[in-house]
């Protein structure tokens, strides 16, 4: 799972990321491979503040990681224009937070949620078959 997740984060050229790990992050972030770039912040807001200033800076997407809990606001994030990278096995956080879910399946994207058909139900057969059905 997590090298699929840094297959993904490459594809959309996201190679420098910021954060404050947790020790849920720890497995994570060991012996991230060369071409992934940890900038270590001491605290979420910081980290926020930073990969703006970087990809404001250099014209490249940022990636941030922070711990989903209510009262950071990471829908306020995503509304006010800050693309979101959220990986959470809380479906319903999932839901809630996110309008886009890539769905992955025994180590690869096999589809993607997005609008009314992100829903806790559509979202759990489709992590556990790796069926994506269309929303067309």
């Amino acid at each position: 799972m997590r090298e699929a997740a840094l297959d993904v984060c490459r594809a959309f050229g996201l190679t420098t990321w910021f954060g404050n790990p947790g020790s849920t992050e720890i497995p994570l972030l060991a012996d991230l491979p060369d071409d992934i770039r940890y900038v270590l912040c001491l605290h979420e807001n910081a980290a926020v503040s930073a990969a703006s200033g970087f990809a404001l800076g250099s014209g490249r997407p940022a990636m941030v990681s922070l711990h989903t809990t209510a009262g950071l606001g990471i829908r306020a994030i995503a509304d006010a224009g800050a693309v979101v990278l959220l990986c959470s096995t809380d479906n319903q956080e999932l839901v809630d937070l996110c309008s886009r879910v890539a769905v992955f399946y025994r180590g690869a994207v096999t589809g993607e949620l997005t609008g009314d058909h992100l829903a806790e139900h559509t979202l759990l057969e489709a992590i556990n078959t790796g069926v994506v059905e269309d929303a067309a």
